[in-house]
């Protein structure tokens, strides 16, 4: 069993029976920080300004594993890189860009978070791992940027938009 919130309304969630249930949040990292009553030193920023300091969404991201029963967060950060935090092991796994630009003019970032969700849930349910499910659906949520459409994308393209956790980064 999964439960996969794309919200930043967790008020009730604690309520739920989450037994046997992997449970996974999927943010951006100043929804995050906003969320977890943590402040964003770049709030004043555009999020396509600066990147949100990792250690800072770490501690956030761990205050709101352990306040709703949540084992993963998955965030995304504007056009800077990625990460996956895992309650179990308190380490947060960041996903870089493996790519210089995207192989074409941004058109549009409008829908590209609700790809990113739904790509990384539909992963997910056909029983990839965790971190490549991720990966799948960031580069698909970056694809979808090539687009004047909301979450409308080209799948041929996804090969050339390669993520890539770092693991050697490992907290």
């Amino acid at each position: 069993k999964m439960l996969f919130l794309d919200t930043v309304v967790l008020n009730g969630i604690e309520n739920i029976d989450k037994t046997d249930m992997k449970v996974i949040l999927k943010l951006n990292a100043r929804e995050i920080l906003s969320v977890a009553g943590f402040a964003d030193p770049n709030a004043h920023l555009s999020d396509a300004a600066v990147p949100r300091p990792a250690d800072l969404i770490s501690q956030a991201a761990s205050s709101l594993c352990k306040k709703y029963g949540i084992h993963i967060v998955f965030y995304t950060d504007g056009p800077f890189d990625a990460g996956c935090y895992f309650a179990q092991s308190d380490r947060l796994i960041p996903i870089m860009k493996c790519f210089a630009q995207l192989p074409g003019p941004l058109r549009s970032p409008i829908g590209a978070g609700d790809t990113v969700a739904g790509t990384t849930f539909a992963r997910l349910l056909a029983g990839y791992d965790d971190l490549d499910a991720f990966a799948f659906g960031l580069s698909c949520g970056a694809a979808s940027c090539l687009t004047s459409e909301n979450a409308v994308f080209d799948l041929d393209i996804i090969p050339k938009l390669p993520y890539k956790p770092i693991l050697s980064s490992e907290k």
